[in-house]
Formats: structure tokens, sequence, C-alpha cells
């Protein structure tokens, strides 16, 4: 009797035993899931707002909550680097206004848009200094302008003129780098520049009473895109996803808490706090696919085409370069892409 009690409690341990070491052994695997992290990498630039939602979505571990392990790559100087990259593999992202993005479509790139994070008023403007003979905006005429060729600045630049009744053969454009706006403004080598905060507002701060801003209210309001390549959305639909949901997630954040998402985004851009606090109210943080991308990329092309000597005599049709499965499976409201 005595043994049968013993082989009982002996088998009743062992059953007990085996339970704790297979389900711990079944905790662990599950624990080595979570802890894998998908590796991709965004290519951003330093002196851009394009890439606010995506820093706020990894500063504040938005991409780690969905399995990402997001490497930002800030290395590139404008968004039209940004997309060569992604065209090519490198990146599996990549963050840029939409006048990169059309020319890099326009030149044959497979290139698909995913997100719009922000649209912006008053982003842009042309700053010119007043020494070297610009007070207004028909003081350009005859002048050198520093611009980042393949960038929204030449096509706000663009713009800004026809608006202002001076043609573009008036000016002589000079292209200028971002990170080298402000020495080339400093030494005289141009007698204005086109471009967008927070490098204009640093430039303006630089040149105190000797800087002229000249702004075009309600002409031209950039689109800041998130992109990848069709071969991504091909084969990592699921990657996709998590990176509209995560973005959606930085997108509600910044809404929320704005202040401290200014802070994060002063120092990761350099730029003074004060500036990112006024500022504020004149960007939408929005994440979406809405129409005005498509019709904006369309009136782009044709820009393009028609001004920039682009080689495409049929324009691509841009719906077949917007990718709106994520969106509409994390967040279908803010898809309004009519097909």
């Amino acid at each position: 009797m005595r043994a049968g009690i013993t082989i009982s409690i002996g088998m009743s341990l062992f059953c007990i035993w085996a339970f704790f070491v297979t389900g711990c052994g079944e905790e662990q695997k599950q624990m080595k899931v979570v802890k894998t992290k998908e590796k991709i990498k965004v290519a951003s630039m330093p002196h851009s707002f394009t890439a606010y939602t995506v820093f706020i979505a990894k500063e504040k571990g938005f991409f780690q909550q969905e399995g990402l392990e997001v490497i930002l790559d800030t290395s590139f100087p404008h968004g039209k680097a940004t997309l060569e990259a992604l065209s090519v593999g490198k990146v599996d992202f990549a963050t840029s206004s939409e006048t990169p993005f059309v020319r890099s479509v326009m030149a044959g790139n497979d290139l698909l848009a995913i997100a719009v994070t922000m649209t912006a008023e008053s982003h842009l403007a042309v700053v010119g200094r007043k020494d070297l003979g610009i007070q207004a905006v028909e003081d350009l005429k005859g002048k050198k302008i520093g611009v980042t060729i393949g960038s929204n600045g030449e096509y706000f630049l663009d713009t800004f003129l026809a608006a202002s009744s001076i043609s573009s053969s008036a000016v002589t454009l000079v292209d200028v780098k971002p990170a080298n706006m402000m020495r080339t403004i400093e030494n005289g080598q141009v007698d204005a520049v086109a471009t967008w905060n927070p490098i204009q507002h640093k430039i303006r701060e630089m040149l105190g009473a000797n800087s002229t801003n000249l702004k075009a209210g309600g002409l031209y309001s950039p689109l800041f895109l998130v992109s990848t390549n069709r071969m991504v959305v091909q084969k990592k639909p699921r990657t996709v996803e998590k990176m509209i949901k995560c973005l959606s997630k930085a997108s509600e954040y910044i809404e929320q808490n704005m202040a401290e998402s200014h802070v994060l985004v002063a120092q990761f851009l350099k730029t003074d706090l004060g500036f990112l606090a006024k500022s504020g109210a004149r960007y939408n943080f929005k994440v979406q696919l809405p129409q005005s991308l498509f019709w904006t990329l369309e009136t782009e092309a044709k820009w393009f085409s028609e001004t920039k000597g682009g080689d495409n005599k049929v324009l691509p049709d841009f719906l077949d370069y917007i990718s709106t499965d994520a969106m509409v499976s994390v967040a279908p409201k803010r898809v309004s892409i009519i097909r």
C-alpha cells in the first residue's frame, strides 16, 4: 500500500515537474518570438520635417510595439537622394516631399507612396538679402537664387515666380544642397534662396534686419510622404501595415502631445524649440491618403514635363504609384483616393 502511495506521489511530482518545464519552455519560446524584431531601414534627411512622424514613432517606441527595429538613416542630403536609395533597394522606406517622388517615378523608378504624414502651410519661402538689392518680389529679376534642384523648393520657386509675373529666364538658379544654404547666402554667392523650414527660419535669424522674407500664402502646400518600392509591398505586406499603424499612432500622439513632440523633434533637427512651437499650427500631422495627393502628383508631373524638359510624352498614371492596401487595412476612413 505504502509502495503504491509512493509511486502515485512520485508520478504526480513528475507530472508537475514536466508541466512546469514544458510550460516554461513554451513561454521562453514565445518570449523569443516577441523579442525578435524585424529590421527595416528608413532614409531621411537631417534638415527637414519630412521624418517628423517617423521620428516620433521611433522615439516613443511604437515601432518596437509592432516588432519592428527601425534604423533611421539621416545621412541623405535631400529627398531626391532618399528616393534614389529606395529605388535600388538600399533602404526599405523613404521620406520625402511629393516633388522628388514625382521626378523619381517619371525617371522610371517603381516606387509607391503609402502615406502622407504631414501637410504644411507657409513652409517654404524666398529669403533675400536687402544689402544685395532685394526689398520686394520684383527685385528678384536678374538675381542669383539658391535652390535645391529636384526638390519641392524648385517647384515652389517656379510657381512663386510665375505668380509674380517673373519669367524663370529672368533669374539665375544656383543648385545648393540644403546643408549649404546658410553658408551660400551668407557668403554672397547668391542673392536669395528658396528653401523650407527650419532652414529658411535659421537664415532669417542669421541675416536679421538684412533679411527680406518673401512668402506666398496659399500658393503651394507641400505633402510629406513615406514611400517604399513595389517589391516591399508585394513581399512584405504585413510590414507595410505595421509601418502605417505606427505612423498613425505617432500622428495621434503628436496631436495630443504637441509640446513634448516639438521638444523631441527640435533636438532631432538641432533647431530652436521656440520656432517649432510657433510653427506647429501651420502643420497638419494627420496620416492619410487624400485625393489631393493624386491631384498634386499629376499637376507637378505636367509642370516638370512642360518646363523642365522631361522626356515623358505620356505621363504616368499616378494611381499606379499610390499603394492604398495598408492604409485601408489599418485606417480605411483616412483614404479618399478615388480609383
